[in-house]
């Protein structure tokens, strides 16, 4: 690694620090405005009891609200915060680009505003409408807020009576402005500057680590100049601030024009301290060298004797975070095959669930008429489930199936029948398998828990199976678990809600993918007031796919810091090659020459590469094979193999004379 590479290095990372810092400080005022917007000033909020709505008496509760702002001249609010990524309304969802939308829904008409702030990539837009416009799902996830004046109490009185009138809510003034425990403050969801922090952390202690090795490559030069009488500050603006004062200034004027659009005395204080601390650890660096021997460094004799050891555990951290950064670009290739393979699965998933307008946590998601529909369009259900840790018996297997599985799927009864199960049954059904018939007290216990949980049917129908048969269980992996006791659902037997689609299993609900699929499961959302929370059906084998991409986050913002890890672990595999020939360069010569083989010379550098991978592979398989990170793993020893080779080959071609000869340059 020649000194004009180095420098080149030094003088890319200064602009990295300051073009990631521009960036950190228009999403730090981007978020700062968004915040401001999102908190209604002069407005304070009330919380309305849960109570039934539906899609078709949704407008009755807005006509109510609609009332009592215009009885009391009271302007009224209802605030609509979506959080998710952008989709066409079809099941098809673009997990690259996020979306953000904040809409105030007042019964002010003549509020007006629609503006789009971007933040960390993703795009903010924030509007006003008629409160007349809200749909089912805005109004049962939406926030209250009325405007504080003089009619504060007789808004509230007259809002509470025709509440209690309407749907017999029984509420207090203070209970309905106060806050309730179990909901959290309201509060807009906005990313962070954690990529840009790693960044700039990662760049300032590279720029010191690539400081100290190019001062280190240019020691006899600040000899010479120690000797003529320069002290630190003079020899380090010789070697470097030039050029630093030079891109810094470019930095500034690139970073104020294109990325803040503006002079912003925030970024002028931020970039100064940044200058000075480039100053800083450069003079550090100057001052670190000019304390050895001066005669030493000029005869070219052995100093930071060991010092290749540190570095090289630096490069070991930087293995780790490049590691860890690229898994997901890994995992991304990996299933591309497996999708292609299955571009004719016949089953869909609506996954993944999303935040969408259901930004209160503490409220469950509807899915009663979703579920009735997936019942009607076919759709496979089969989980394993906890009833056997609710019995008390851990070597109890239990399932769960709906009746379009037992219909692809059918299970023999004792008598060798195969089983019919009514699809309009309302009662509980459960199958036992007869080798449980010795458990005397199995459908009592059974019983307890359904009549314990409100979501589950009261009654049940037990019916013995015969022994020895298998549940497929749909997953990542199909699994055959033993049909020892299966609750069987219908669609009259079950509430929606307990069995809807889930990050926990995504594959427990197949849905049989034809033309219309989505369309039909959309009016079922629609109902449900859930449609945001499922904007998204795929083939049940893109779903490792999907996993992946949707914690992406920015794709431009992925794929630099992943080209970012990969260099800066480049560079120090040339660096540590670099460095240990600096230091060892006699001794290198020497046993090159003798014929000793590079395995032997370089023996230090090998024995820690060798390391490195065979503590990487321990930590996989100390938690769990993962196919993918050992790919990247033997993906970054070749790489380092090959660099390491082309190095070494490149300098002793070269310089191997010149070392001997003791000329550093």
């Amino acid at each position: 690694m020649n000194n004009k590479l180095l420098k080149f290095i030094l003088l890319t990372l200064y602009c990295v620090m300051s073009v990631a810092l521009g960036f950190m400080i228009v999403n730090d005022n981007a978020d700062y405005e968004i915040n401001q917007r999102y908190h209604l000033s002069g407005y304070k909020q009330i919380y309305v009891p849960k109570f039934n709505l539906s899609q078709e008496t949704y407008k009755e509760y807005i006509q109510l609200v609609n009332d009592a702002s215009v009885s009391t001249e009271t302007p009224v609010i209802i605030r609509a915060t979506y959080i998710g990524w952008s989709n066409n309304g079809l099941g098809d969802v673009n997990w690259l680009q996020n979306r953000n939308k904040i809409t105030f829904y007042s019964t002010n008409k003549s509020q007006k505003l629609d503006k789009t702030i971007s933040a960390h990539g993703v795009k903010t837009t924030i509007n006003t409408d008629s409160i007349d416009n809200l749909n089912f799902e805005k109004t049962i996830n939406g926030e209250l807020f009325y405007k504080e004046n003089k009619n504060d109490e007789k808004f509230l009185k007259y809002f509470i009576d025709k509440l209690q009138q309407k749907y017999e809510l029984s509420i207090t003034e203070n209970e309905l402005t106060q806050r309730p425990e179990q909901k959290a403050p309201s509060s807009v969801i906005s990313l962070t500057n954690t990529n840009l922090y790693t960044i700039i952390s990662v760049s300032i202690i590279f720029y010191f680590i690539f400081s100290f090795i190019w001062v280190v490559n240019k020691s006899k030069e600040i000899a010479i100049y120690n000797l003529n009488g320069f002290n630190i500050s003079d020899i380090t603006k010789k070697l470097f601030i030039n050029s630093l004062t030079v891109t810094a200034v470019f930095s500034y004027i690139f970073s104020s024009l294109i990325i803040l659009k503006r002079l912003s005395l925030d970024y002028t204080i931020k970039s100064l301290c940044i200058f000075g601390l480039s100053y800083v650890t450069t003079y550090l660096a100057v001052k670190i060298i000019t304390r050895r021997s001066t005669i030493n460094q000029i005869n070219n004799k052995l100093f930071f004797k060991y010092s290749h050891f540190t570095l090289y555990l630096v490069k070991i951290i930087i293995f780790s975070f490049s590691l860890a950064t690229s898994v997901g670009i890994v995992i991304i290739l990996s299933y591309l095959p497996t999708i292609k393979n299955n571009n004719n699965s016949n089953y869909g998933v609506l996954y993944p669930p999303i935040v969408g307008y259901s930004v209160d946590m503490s409220s469950s998601i509807q899915t009663n008429n979703l579920y009735r529909v997936q019942e009607e369009l076919g759709a496979l259900h089969s989980s394993e489930n906890q009833l056997s840790s609710e019995i008390n018996d851990s070597k109890l297997k239990t399932t769960e199936v709906n009746d379009n599985f037992l219909n692809k799927y059918p299970l023999k009864s004792t008598n060798n029948k195969i089983l019919t199960i009514d699809s309009n049954e309302s009662s509980g059904i459960v199958l036992l398998s007869e080798q449980l018939k010795k458990a005397s007290n199995i459908k009592s216990e059974i019983n307890n828990i359904f009549k314990a949980n409100p979501n589950l049917p009261s009654n049940i129908k037990f019916t013995w199976i015969k022994s020895g048969q298998y549940i497929k269980t749909f997953g990542n992996k199909e699994n055959k678990v033993p049909a020892e006791v299966v609750i069987v659902f219908t669609k009259n037997n079950i509430d929606g809600s307990y069995i809807n689609s889930s990050q926990t299993n995504p594959y427990s609900f197949l849905i049989p993918m034809k033309k219309n699929t989505y369309t039909q499961l959309n009016s079922a959302l629609i109902a449900d007031g859930s449609e945001s929370v499922y904007p998204s059906f795929i083939k049940e084998s893109q779903i490792p796919l999907v996993n992946v991409v949707s914690i992406m986050g920015n794709p431009v913002n992925y794929i630099f810091i992943n080209i970012f890890a990969f260099l800066i672990f480049l560079f120090m595999i040339l660096a540590t090659v670099n460095f240990y020939i600096k230091v060892y360069k006699k001794k290198i010569a020497i046993y090159r020459l003798q014929g000793v083989s590079w395995v032997i010379t370089y023996f230090p550098i090998v024995i820690m590469i060798f390391i490195q991978y065979v503590v990487g592979l321990l930590n996989v398989i100390k938690n769990g094979w993962d196919n993918n990170t050992i790919m990247l793993i033997l993906f970054y020893l070749l790489i380092e193999s090959i660099t390491f080779v082309l190095c070494i080959s490149k300098i002793e071609k070269k310089d191997l004379l010149n070392i001997l000869k003791g000329d550093n340059n």
